[in-house]
């Protein structure tokens, strides 16, 4: 059977042309005549000031921050998922690598989590054109700019690549290519550093040389010239054999990366249904070198499995590439959901440009079979199952044969214990000590200090709600978990299900509640002097935070300048948070109660942008918000506690408000139309019914008919990742 190899150089005849050619030299050794053309044709290729071949791209890097002056201390925010050479580039510096998450869709470096990274200490970020494809770099360049910040592209794995029409190589001031032997070009190993500024080219070349600067130019001036060492250099050249051969490379380029492309394209065709993988996304301003080609396993896949079966038919796979925070030579207490997950479950299938289509297909039907073979049953519980889905599939929704049963209703009938098991896995930091290596029952046992028993049947539960997954006897958060229930995140949910696993008791007055069509008793979600306001404030500010970044992002408020927000009802001040943390030239007025706001206070303080937020004490109903003062405000969740005329009352108050153009922005839980969906806003409807005199879960039509009562023109809808729907009207 023949071998289908994970990698494999493209090197022929051409190359041994060019490297005899170096053999009847005088001249092997680096900074020759061939790594000085070689520069020459890198400096054409990219349209960059200047380029020094080296030894690797990781010689690259650390050259880099050294022609930068990065310290001892400073921070240097780098791209979590890759090899975990620009953290390495950082140490060797003494410097501090800040591991920045990635995008889900892509598995480049997230802007938004580079710029919730960037603090006083930090001197420069490090993006990674992730096994091929370009990073955000417009976003990037924004948030460095605005910062001060250096920016390092890490092309490794890009050579051919491109973003908004310009090369992988020349998308920031910096950048850095290898030509190790599975990239699109290769000398085996070699590397090289492109820059804008030829100062700093000048300074990386000497240092690459031991800090004596070119041997090979020594040698032809007349007379004897002696060097001297003025820096403390290393020996980064690369030789001028290796330099020989990516001439020709470089040459080949287009050729060698259309061969890839054909591949990728056919296993695109061929593994496109399959429902067990998630395949390469490539944006519509970028294109893929495709130095590999990474699928995403379903979670219910065992990996190790697949690729067993994969290698036992000659076929080699490999792991995808490296959740750098996890490595334990950075002992980081740092985390990054996305990139843990993708270190979990990508694996890379061949990709060369020797690859043939038969092979390619060989692979596909090899790893179908794989994955049927290794696929567990998945776990269906019925917190995800919507209550209107009757389908009659066997085995789903409470059917069975085209029969019903009585599983889901069971299921739902003892849904408060999901309720409560989150909750109590909350109260413990399950959750956290999960993230933090405890992986066995004995282990969080210990960490929670709780029994044995009791955190086998909390484990238990969550993996039946599919919060945490059980894998060769241990355990360990879902990605879902990691993002959303550990503690110290900005996004950490966990507060919010300890306070609603404190409302359960008052499930048991809902029959009362719905005949009387309305609380019973006062209705304390609407009332100043609410004793919950501390832990209630807080719990909800995490589930706003993804929210307000999307909505900072669709504003563009970054580079907004010297705007005025109006925050009504703004609780913990999270808005003002993000959004004044983003545009230092913004400045925020919150209205609500003064027990609310004395909250806000300490917690704007704590996030360093109290200096820019004034408040003003009151109701919302009575108080006056202004006129032509503020370019937007923002009104989030508070209009589901509201009945219609008051949410037009206050919405015609906003509209007075806000200067000519402005913006006025509503974050809530939105049904459909025809209250057919989604989920978690039906759902929540019955919690207004029981807590609150007139509110409800109101439909887009509700708020597009109150928003053009109250004059507003413009209306548009934004669903979020979330339950939370964005409104914005001008």
């Amino acid at each position: 059977m023949d071998t289908i190899p994970l990698v494999h150089a493209s090197l022929g005849k051409q190359e041994l042309a060019a490297v005899e050619e170096v053999f009847s030299s005088d001249w092997t050794a680096g900074q020759g005549p061939r790594g000085k053309a070689l520069e020459r044709e890198l400096v054409k290729r990219y349209g960059v000031g200047d380029a020094v071949a080296l030894s690797s791209c990781a010689a690259a890097l650390h050259l880099s921050l050294l022609a930068l002056g990065v310290e001892p201390g400073d921070e240097v925010i780098v791209a979590d998922y890759t090899f975990p050479a620009p953290a390495h580039a950082a140490r060797y510096v003494g410097a501090v690598p800040v591991f920045a998450d990635v995008r889900a869709d892509t598995g480049t470096v997230d802007p938004q989590a580079v710029a919730d990274l960037v603090g006083p200490r930090t001197a420069g970020v490090i993006a990674v054109d992730t096994v091929g494809l370009p990073a955000d770099y417009a976003e990037l360049k924004s948030i460095t700019e605005r910062h001060g910040l250096f920016l390092i592209e890490d092309a490794a794995c890009a050579v051919g690549a491109t973003y908004q029409g310009r090369p992988a190589g020349a998308l920031a001031p910096v950048a850095c290519l290898s030509f190790h032997g599975r990239k699109g070009i290769t000398s085996g190993e070699g590397g090289a550093l492109l820059t804008a500024d030829p100062a700093l080219a000048a300074d990386a070349r000497l240092r690459s040389s031991f800090g004596i600067g070119s041997i090979f130019d020594k040698a032809r001036v007349i007379g004897l010239p002696i060097p001297e060492f003025t820096e403390i250099g290393f020996n980064y050249k690369l030789s001028d054999i290796a330099a020989a051969i990516l001439q020709v490379q470089l040459g080949r380029i287009e050729e060698l990366l259309d061969r890839r492309r054909v591949v990728a394209a056919r296993y695109a065709e061929l593994l496109t249904d399959e429902e067990l993988v998630t395949l390469p996304h490539v944006p519509d301003d970028r294109t893929h070198a495709w130095q590999s080609y990474l699928v995403t396993l379903d979670p219910s896949v065992d990996r190790a499995g697949v690729a067993a079966d994969l290698r036992a038919r000659g076929i080699g796979c490999g792991h995808g590439t490296w959740a750098s925070h996890l490595q334990p030579v950075y002992q980081t207490k740092q985390s990054c959901p996305v990139s843990a997950d993708l270190f979990q479950r990508q694996l890379a299938i061949p990709m060369h440009a020797e690859l043939t289509v038969g092979q390619a297909e060989r692979v596909a039907e090899t790893l179908h079979g794989a994955l049927r073979s290794h696929a567990r049953p998945r776990l269906r519980p019925a917190a995800k199952l919507p209550v209107e889905d009757r389908r009659e599939d066997a085995g789903r929704g409470g059917m069975n044969g085209g029969q019903p049963t009585s599983d889901r209703i069971m299921q739902l009938i003892s849904g408060y214990w999901a309720t409560g098991i989150l909750g109590t896995a909350a109260s413990h930091s399950l959750f956290t000590h999960l993230e933090d290596g405890a992986t066995t029952a004995d282990q969080l046992a210990t960490r929670a200090e709780i029994s044995h028993r009791g955190v086998q049947a909390l484990l238990d539960g969550l993996v039946s709600v599919g919060l945490v997954e059980l894998h060769d006897g241990h355990y360990r958060n879902t990605a879902e978990a990691s993002a959303f229930l550990v503690e110290g995140r900005p996004t950490c949910l966990s507060g919010f299900a300890k306070v609603k696993m404190g409302h359960m008791a008052a499930l048991a007055g809902l029959p009362d509640v719905v005949r009387a069509g309305g609380p019973l008793t006062d209705a304390v979600v609407e009332v100043a002097d609410n004793p919950h306001w501390e832990e209630l404030v807080q719990a909800l500010a995490a589930q706003s935070v993804p929210v307000a970044k999307i909505a900072a992002d669709t504003l563009r408020l970054a580079e907004a300048g010297e705007i005025s927000i109006l925050d009504i009802g703004g609780g913990s001040g999270i808005y003002s948070a993000i959004w004044l943390a983003l545009n230092p030239a913004a400045r925020s007025t919150q209205l609500d109660w003064a027990p609310i706001n004395a909250i806000a206070r300490r917690l704007l303080a704590e996030r360093g942008v109290a200096d820019r937020v004034s408040y003003v004490d009151g109701d919302l109903h009575t108080t006056d918000f202004g006129t032509s003062a503020h370019d937007i405000a923002v009104y989030s969740n508070i209009a589901h506690q509201e009945g219609p005329e008051d949410n037009v009352a206050i919405f015609a108050k906003i509209r007075s408000a806000l200067a000519p153009g402005g913006t006025f922005v509503i974050s809530d839980y939105v049904v459909d139309d025809d209250r057919g969906g989604p989920p978690f806003p039906l759902t929540f409807a019955a919690e207004m019914l029981l807590k609150s005199r007139h509110g409800s879960t109101w439909r887009r039509a509700d708020y597009h008919a109150w928003l053009t009562k109250s004059g507003f023109e413009e209306i548009s809808f934004q669903p979020t990742p979330s339950p939370t729907t964005l409104i914005f009207a001008r």
